[in-house]
């Protein structure tokens, strides 16, 4: 095996002017030993593309992206997608783990938080986790491209995202169970808000498990 790869860590398209992004959350095909990989973002990672990491192992081959889902469709008021697979077992070998840079191991187990729970977020442009509060459920949230928004988020106030953070995994602070994936976020106004993907509406559309 060529290593470990963990949440909250920085990955990146291939070529000269890439774009970056964050490693979200283990996911596997329980029917299939070589569907296996994690999630990330799908607004910087199309179908096809291959992935490369950012941070530690800089420059490897982690694997392709198998499947991708983004919005694009404004006219239709936008969609709960933004979201892509990466198959770990197309690269070089790497395992994806549940422990976050920091040494801390999180949870399989999957939750909708409600407002008012605190959550945290690792994101690999801002570094280390971030803890918030959940400000807003079921929210919507327009993407870096500007042309489409993603609706069904979860908005969580005080917590920073940066580019680079998208896919990035938000959890709960005191359970450390899955939440969702960082699409985006920012100063609006006297507010810094983040958004996130639920983890379950993700997965109620592929055919993995978090495990």
């Amino acid at each position: 095996m060529a290593g470990a790869i963990a949440p909250g860590m920085g990955i990146r398209t291939r070529g000269i002017s890439y774009r970056t992004a964050t490693i979200g959350f283990r996911v596997r095909n329980p029917w299939d030993s070589n569907d296996r990989g994690f999630i990330t973002v799908g607004h910087v990672f199309g179908r096809g593309s291959d992935v490369l990491s950012r941070q530690i192992f800089t420059g490897r081959f982690l694997g392709v992206t198998e499947i991708s889902h983004v919005h694009r469709s404004p006219q239709s008021g936008g969609g709960p997608f933004d979201f892509a697979f990466v198959n770990t077992t197309r690269g070089e070998g790497f395992t994806t783990s549940n422990t976050l840079p920091n040494g801390q191991t999180l949870l399989t187990s999957t939750v909708n938080p409600v407002r008012n729970t605190r959550v945290s977020m690792a994101g690999a442009t801002t570094g280390g986790v971030q803890t918030g509060i959940v400000y807003y459920v079921g929210g919507f949230m327009p993407t870096p491209c500007g042309n489409y928004q993603v609706n069904g988020v979860t908005l969580v106030e005080n917590v920073l995202s940066l580019g680079g953070d998208s896919g990035g995994i938000v959890f709960t602070t005191d359970g450390r169970q899955t939440a969702g994936i960082v699409i985006g976020g920012g100063r609006y106004g006297s507010q810094v808000l983040m958004a996130f993907l639920p983890a379950r509406t993700i997965l109620n559309v592929i055919d993995h498990e978090r495990y």
